[in-house]
């Protein structure tokens, strides 16, 4: 029998994991690729190769009735969602420090908690609960928010949160679908709205930063697909909720080994918190897996 099937719980939080890994990754070329080159630029550059992969993916198997689906209203609605976090995380980002910018980004696992009850009747389940709390706990000690900094950006910020939970209630929402779908039309979005943009602040890349573009284009593309596929795929929101906050020991970690940050007390405390939550998380649902398959096993 598939992974996927045994242990959804497990296989849901690796590809969440994955996702998320990725985009931080990703998050460390964008910072790269914004010293030389405009946003709209980057987010069309970006999103075309995405709108190429994943159109070119599903007119090769399916042809042109494979981009019409019945959840389509759900995937347009993602996608403007997709689109609304990316201008508001730009507007926050220079109008605020960083550490204030993750301190309300990373409400977003609580939020979504809270959301998939209200509006997908889905249980939390109080082991779950606690290791959100006690990662949320331990980005506040890695990052050290201030909030001393009262402008609008701190609205941006929390604009951006609200986005990126609804976002992936969006997802639920949808549910299993084809594959390159979660792709394909949030790429379409962003593409046709940064596009005219891009044209009129182009600037031609060398070989180096063509380079940079040509792996940054498709890693956004893969972070996007494992993280949308294994929200669709979890038996419930909470188990993989949590695992959002890799990206911020993602951070630690590329800041120490690219630009030679040296963790401090606080950063090597949140981050044991944050990691000792996903491990308890994956301990839980492990669990349960077993749990489960005794009586299968006695039947």
């Amino acid at each position: 029998m598939l992974w996927h099937k045994t242990h959804p719980a497990l296989n849901a939080i690796i590809m969440v994991t994955f996702g998320y890994s990725v985009f931080a990754f990703s998050d460390t070329i964008t910072k790269w690729l914004a010293q030389g080159f405009g946003l709209h630029q980057i987010l069309a550059t970006s999103s075309l190769a995405g709108l190429l992969i994943t159109g070119g993916w599903v007119l090769s198997v399916k042809g042109w009735k494979g981009f019409i689906t019945p959840k389509i209203k759900w995937h347009l609605w993602r996608s403007l969602c997709v689109l609304l976090i990316s201008f508001f995380v730009v507007k926050a980002l220079p109008l605020i420090p960083l550490a204030d910018f993750y301190g309300i980004v990373f409400l977003s696992p609580l939020s979504v908690l809270l959301l998939s009850a209200v509006f997908l009747k889905e249980n939390i389940g109080r082991h779950r609960l606690w290791a959100i709390i006690v990662g949320f706990a331990g980005v506040i000690i890695l990052a050290g928010p201030q909030f001393n900094h009262m402008n609008e950006g701190l609205l941006f910020a929390f604009l951006a949160m609200l986005l990126i939970s609804t976002g992936i209630i969006l997802i639920r929402k949808t549910g299993h679908d084809y594959l390159p779908l979660y792709g394909f039309y949030p790429s379409l979005l962003i593409f046709i709205v940064n596009a005219p943009l891009a044209v009129t602040s182009f600037e031609m890349p060398d070989i180096h930063a063509g380079l940079i573009f040509l792996i940054y284009s498709p890693l956004i593309l893969l972070g996007q697909l494992t993280m949308s596929l294994g929200f669709a795929r979890a038996p419930e929101t909470a188990v993989v909720a949590p695992f959002h906050y890799i990206q911020m020991l993602w951070g630690v970690l590329f800041g120490y080994f690219l630009f030679s940050d040296i963790p401090s007390l606080a950063t090597i405390t949140g981050s044991s918190l944050i990691i000792s939550s996903g491990l308890y998380i994956i301990w839980q649902e492990h669990k349960s897996h077993i749990a489960r398959q005794i009586p299968e096993m006695q039947t």
